[in-house]
């Protein structure tokens, strides 16, 4: 879309959608059913789109695009376009199209954060249920997550019981003895796991343990990575981090992880070394809730 500037000019920009979905499935009896699911469309524009820069227009937009009758028919179904979010404009090395879908996978990430509330409030997630989140658990902390003790405290409260899943990784952070050592990651026997290793920074007050399980033989896999998951946790209580996590606690989840391997997607998924059954499910589940591309499309 062009936008006026000074000197009788304009300038084009891109605007950028995307479908976001959230969602969780649960197991009960033996059973994989679903127990929450989000979803959302999303504009990413340029800052430059409000005229004014007093606030509210990206609000008020919103509740144009929700009114008209091309979304009619997709309400119905649970879907309507969220508050607009504005992307940088300012001149540097990084495309347009790169800052607005930046910007939603921030949204998309924030939705997740949401979700694990919801759960916390709902009091379901304890030491016999822990959610398994498909992907790291890094999240940035907000300003006033930083700022404010309590809010910090509850950020970390809400991931006591939350572990990442990480199917995809770069092998160089592997550090053994303060070294890269992606072999050590490469050569674990079949149903073994690496040491913990511990991380945190200055600049972000939130300590992790993270280390490898092997799933598969790598003798049956692509590559020596392949069937290997990354396990991410953050660290909570005091005495996790003054004296790290519990090894049979490690080894109880590890175990866990193990046994939700795959049992049959040969050949039907490049990464079905690295999946685990419930996470597996759940990006079916929540894949099977999006609009098709021609639908999408024919939004806009």
């Amino acid at each position: 879309m062009a936008y006026a500037q000074s000197g009788d000019r304009s300038v084009i920009y891109p605007t950028i959608a995307g479908q976001v979905g959230v969602g969780i499935c649960k197991r009960e009896n033996k059973k994989m059913m679903p127990e929450a699911l989000a979803r959302e469309i999303i504009l990413s524009i340029p800052s430059v789109a409000d005229p004014s820069g007093k606030g509210g227009f990206f609000e008020s937009l919103s509740v144009k695009l929700n009114e008209s009758n091309e979304l009619a028919r997709i309400q119905q179904c649970g879907w309507q376009f969220v508050t607009p979010i504005p992307y940088d404009i300012k001149h540097d090395d990084r495309k347009f199209e790169d800052r607005g879908t930046s910007r939603i996978q921030e949204a998309m990430i924030e939705r997740e954060k949401e979700m694990v509330k919801k759960l916390v409030r709902e009091g379901k997630l304890n030491q016999d249920n822990y959610l398994v989140k498909d992907g790291s658990l890094e999240y940035r902390l907000t300003k006033t997550d930083k700022d404010d003790e309590k809010s910090f405290q509850t950020f970390k409260q809400n991931y006591n019981w939350v572990i990442g899943l990480s199917k995809s990784f770069n092998p160089e952070a592997c550090f053994d003895k303060g070294k890269a050592n992606p072999g050590f990651i490469a050569d674990l026997p079949l149903y073994h796991r690496t040491p913990v290793a511990y991380f945190g920074s200055e600049k972000e007050p939130l300590a992790f343990a993270v280390w490898y399980v092997r799933l598969r033989d790598k003798s049956k896999t692509r590559t020596p990575f392949d069937g290997i998951l990354k396990v991410e946790k953050i660290l909570v209580r005091e005495d996790e981090l003054k004296n790290g996590m519990e090894t049979e606690t490690v080894d109880r989840l590890s175990a866990l992880i193990i046994n939700e391997r795959n049992p049959t997607c040969y050949g039907m998924d490049t990464r079905w070394a690295n999946h685990i059954y419930p996470i597996y499910l759940t990006e079916r589940f929540v894949k099977s809730q999006y609009l098709s591309t021609e639908s999408f499309l024919h939004l806009f």
